[in-house]
């Protein structure tokens, strides 16, 4: 036996703990892989979480099939609602003023039949002149032939001017009595439908600022999504920089690997290389004092892995973390 180890409780230590040493180097390259394995996974998650967040801000623009957005559809159907509105404000005008021509057309005809009362007083009047022409024609006897030719040439006048009166009489008194109806009828429709045009003017305008108040709380809605989106990138991002210490903890922890692999060596050197039952005896009181310890699976499945020993069915069954 060579090299400094002159003790033998010594030489016994230092043998038995050399494959404790490469336990030790098999969890830490566990940890390292682990470390490595778990910041990928997480990443790829954030990526998924990213992609998620975009995909709900396009889906709150609830684009239809030629892109136009849910606000635009607000907007254009209260800008049909308000021309349906004016439209219907137009007719309702339209029926009111044709009622006030109604109204208009019979004051007229009341003037009409005002003239041919008066018409019809001077042709009373034109019939007892030729009566007063006649009778003083026969009074002048042969002289007064000419005057009884112009009593009769009034009196047909007369009888003639009555006989047209009389015509246009009924037939104004038949206009206006159709004038009248139809006058009637359209102030009941203005009045009903001014009463229904009421009704859906504010139905509309109650509907306009539902709509308003729909686009307003869509378009916050939109907007606080893709605020959300935009800093979830951001807070991704960051986090996928802060990970990147993974790196700097596999090279320190190849660091430490590479450290106890030189102790070994260094410690290998100087103990015999055949283990006796003395030294296997204080190696397995270590590997179970460090058995003991362990909480996690894997932890355990490298120790056994390393020093063959049977492990419990149920034991690794737990994790702790």
């Amino acid at each position: 036996m060579t090299g400094f180890f002159r003790n033998s409780a010594l030489r016994i230590e230092a043998a038995a703990v050399l494959p404790i040493l490469d336990i030790l180097v098999g969890q830490l390259n566990e940890v390292s892989h682990e470390v490595e394995h778990s910041i990928v996974e997480i990443c790829s998650h954030f990526n998924g979480m990213a992609r998620q967040a975009r995909e709900v801000v396009e889906h709150t623009q609830l684009r239809d099939e030629d892109g136009t957005s849910g606000a635009e559809l607000v907007q254009m159907a209260s800008e049909q609602l308000t021309v349906m509105l004016s439209r219907l404000e137009a007719a309702g005008d339209f029926s009111q003023r044709n009622a006030q021509t109604m109204s208009i057309l019979r004051h007229g005809l009341d003037e009409v039949f005002d003239s041919l009362g008066r018409i019809e007083k001077i042709s009373s009047k034109a019939r007892i002149v030729a009566l007063n022409g006649q009778m003083e024609a026969v009074r002048a006897g042969s002289s007064g032939a000419a005057f009884a030719e112009v009593a009769n040439q009034t009196r047909e006048l007369a009888a003639s001017v009555e006989a047209s009166s009389s015509g246009i009489r009924e037939s104004v008194d038949e206009l206006g009595h159709r004038i009248v109806s139809m006058r009637d009828e359209l102030e009941q429709h203005v009045e009903t439908e001014t009463s229904s045009l009421q009704d859906v003017r504010d139905a509309v305008t109650h509907a306009l600022t539902q709509l308003a108040s729909t686009q307003s709380r869509l378009e916050k809605g939109i907007s606080y999504a893709e605020q959300a989106a935009s800093s979830l990138a951001r807070d991704i991002g960051q986090a996928v920089v802060s990970l990147q210490f993974q790196d700097a903890v596999c090279q320190r922890i190849a660091h430490v690997i590479y450290g106890i692999q030189a102790i070994h060596q260094a410690v290998s050197a100087h103990v015999d290389a055949d283990a006796t039952p003395r030294v296997q005896r204080r190696t397995q009181e270590l590997l179970d004092g460090l058995s003991s310890q362990y909480t996690i699976a894997s932890e355990r499945n490298i120790h056994g892995s390393c020093d063959g020993a049977e492990e419990d069915e149920m034991a690794g069954s737990v994790e702790l973390f």
